[in-house]
């Protein structure tokens, strides 16, 4: 069993010589904490500093007596420092549990994030599970019809192909015009026709067109899935043009930087604000029927003078008219498949609502990802310094406690 120092409180040395016993108590002490220099030989009566002040004295005042008053407050120093360095293990010992917790929890929230990541990629897959079904329903009831109804459509497009080239062998064509705003294109073909000695009225005129629109103008449904960076201090504005009649969607979400929220505001394509200025961490705005143009969705980070903002900006213009269109299409050509139609449109609503749960569910997880990034980087390095500031303090207080008992010993035995 390990036997402790009666003066400063620590393990006895397993070095031979190192320690001494007294005589009357049999308690063991170090020869440091004692005065008596390593190798110096020993009385066989010797006893320790607090054994010799309980012995009784005669009055000899000849008889040389070593002050114990000095060994016993050192000792009491000793004892002190012993327990401050009790206490400083303790400290590191609750540390180390407190590291242990931390690195638990962040296991817990990695889990967490793997848990979600899952359930996304099963909603992917419910996704294209229904998207799969949708095509093999399409393909094995009506088949046979949509075959019929295709080969209708060409031999109806070949037909209008025959009768504009022989349309064209007395049409006047001009293309390649420059335009200007606010021009009249039906004045400046009259004025050109003119000028090369044509005399054309406008009734003659049969089709005439200005640039064309966006690329995705026709399409039925359009979603755009963004990720900017807003600089500190400057505001940026995206411009989305929407049909006549469509659904217009835009939301956004801030993932990093600052305090974590930013201005939004929406304009419509008159002019008027729709959505006023709201300094928040996300917003959304739906218009179910717009009147068409380029909505304005501008994100502003003038508030924050030094931190830039990333920002997930998600829009949508989804057209539902275009199924009503393609319903009476099919009508004309005596195609009964208005039930058919009734569940593409259903289950098109259904997938444009997964994708935006799908969007909300990916911008929050990017948010909580970055954000417990920047809590684990902020831990790791006030952890760090905070070791080396205790490996400093623990470092310094070694070294005066070995000062303290550091023992000048000019000859190399001495006899007590």
């Amino acid at each position: 069993m390990a036997v402790k120092c009666s003066a400063c409180g620590k393990y006895m040395s397993s070095q031979d010589g190192a320690n001494v016993t007294c005589t009357k108590c049999n308690k063991q002490l170090h020869r440091a904490c004692v005065g008596i220099p390593v190798g110096a030989l020993l009385m066989p009566s010797w006893a320790c500093p607090e054994c010799k002040l309980k012995e009784k004295r005669c009055n000899k005042d000849t008889t040389p007596i070593k002050p114990a008053t000095i060994t016993v407050a050192n000792s009491s120093e000793v004892s002190n420092l012993g327990e401050e360095l009790r206490c400083f293990r303790e400290e590191m010992r609750q540390t180390r549990e407190e590291f242990r917790t931390f690195r638990e929890e962040l296991q817990d929230i990695r889990n967490l994030v793997s848990k979600c990541d899952a359930r996304l990629d099963k909603l992917e897959n419910t996704v294209q599970t229904i998207l799969e079904s949708q095509e093999q329903y399409g393909s094995q009831g009506f088949k046979i019809e949509i075959l019929k109804l295709e080969s209708t459509v060409n031999q109806l497009q070949a037909d209008l192909n025959d009768r504009d080239q022989e349309l064209l062998a007395n049409d006047v064509e001009l293309s390649g015009i420059p335009e200007e705003s606010g021009e009249n294109p039906t004045h400046l073909v009259l004025s050109v026709v003119t000028k090369l000695g044509v005399h054309l009225e406008e009734k003659e005129l049969v089709h005439f067109s200005t640039s064309p629109g966006p690329w995705y103008e026709n399409l039925p449904a359009v979603t755009m899935d963004y990720k900017v960076h807003i600089d500190a201090g400057k505001e940026d504005c995206y411009f989305q043009y929407v049909q006549p009649g469509a659904t217009f969607y835009a939301s956004y979400q801030v993932l990093k930087g600052g305090d974590g929220m930013c201005g939004f505001a929406v304009r419509h394509p008159n002019g008027k604000i729709v959505h006023p200025y709201e300094w928040r961490q996300s917003a959304e705005y739906a218009d179910q029927t717009s009147s068409g143009g380029y909505y304005a969705v501008c994100i502003d980070n003038q508030f924050s003078r030094f931190a830039g903002k990333l920002v997930n900006l998600y829009l949508s213009v989804i057209r539902y008219d275009m199924w009503e269109k393609y319903a009476k299409e099919v009508e004309e050509l005596d195609m009964n498949i208005k039930n058919f139609t009734h569940s593409i449109q259903f289950v098109e609503r259904n997938i444009n609502d997964i994708l935006q749960y799908q969007y909300h569910s990916r911008a929050r997880e990017s948010r909580d990802y970055n954000l417990l990034q920047d809590n684990n980087a902020y831990v790791l390095r006030w952890s760090f310094i905070q070791i080396l500031a205790i490996a400093a303090t623990g470092t310094l207080q070694v070294y005066f406690v070995r000062k303290l008992f550091e023992v000048k010993d000019n000859s190399s035995k001495t006899r007590i």
